[in-house]
């Protein structure tokens, strides 16, 4: 699995390509989320577009990861994963926790600040 990471002010987007399923992609994943907590920044964009298979270990550090950084105030979102890697979250009742956002409209709209 590759881990393309693009960064815009406080929000990082890392764009995950392929599968998440051996052991050290799964610890490649987990360094890269802790290095990129540790920069100051509000949220994380996880965007599963390109990821085409996820296994449950994976998912497992993801909501791990999640309650690492919500102790930290950083928003984790979800962006737009495949119909699988959706449905595994859904069924895992993940959705009801960590924010999952369809598109990128949906994403610009979703985290625009709001207005007092």
């Amino acid at each position: 699995m590759e881990i393309q990471e693009i960064r815009r002010d406080r929000t990082v987007r890392l764009v995950l390509v392929g599968k998440l399923w051996l052991p050290e992609e799964i610890t490649d994943l987990i360094e890269t989320i802790k290095r990129i907590a540790d920069t100051g920044i509000s949220v994380l964009i996880v965007d599963l577009s390109r990821l085409s298979f996820m296994c449950s270990l994976g998912l497992g550090v993801l909501v791990r990861m999640f309650a690492q950084l919500r102790d930290r105030n950083i928003l984790l979102v979800f962006l737009d994963p495949k119909e699988g890697i959706r449905e595994m979250l859904e069924l895992a009742n993940i959705t009801s926790v960590i924010r999952v956002i369809s598109s990128e409209s949906e994403l610009s709209a979703g985290l625009a600040p709001s207005n007092p």
